[in-house]
């Protein structure tokens, strides 16, 4: 009898746990799907957050980055075509100028020796007087 009694009461107890065990589950599911599944979620959201301002700050360095680059070579390029263009004609001007006033005419107050002069005494006269220098 002892046998029958346990078999009894082990099929009783099998019986109880397959009826409880998916209610027992089902409630512990629902109790971790309310308080765990939104924390994952807000954690998912706050990592995609912050995914996407690192995305979107990594986009906006690069924008600065090429910015600065076609700045640069803008810059550079004015440069160069103002040193071309410009700069030239400018050094040309200023020596052509500077040969039509020093070289090119004979300017009278020009002290420049002509071939044959006797540089080594010279005299000028001023309102002063008249003086030597070059000696």
């Amino acid at each position: 009898m002892p046998r029958k009694k346990f078999h009894v009461l082990a099929q009783h107890l099998q019986e109880v746990t397959e009826e409880s065990l998916p209610k027992m589950v089902d409630t512990r599911v629902q109790e971790l799907t309310k308080t765990q599944v939104p924390m994952y979620v807000a954690q998912g959201l706050i990592m995609e957050r912050q995914q996407n301002q690192a995305d979107v700050a990594k986009m906006i360095a690069d924008a600065i980055k090429q910015d600065r680059k076609n700045i640069w070579a803008e810059i550079t390029l004015k440069i160069n075509n103002a040193i071309t263009n410009h700069i030239p004609s400018l050094v040309d001007s200023s020596v052509r100028n500077y040969m039509s006033r020093h070289i090119l005419h004979d300017d009278p107050h020009d002290d420049a020796h002509l071939e044959g002069e006797n540089s080594a005494k010279r005299q000028k006269t001023s309102e002063h007087g008249t003086y030597v220098f070059g000696e």
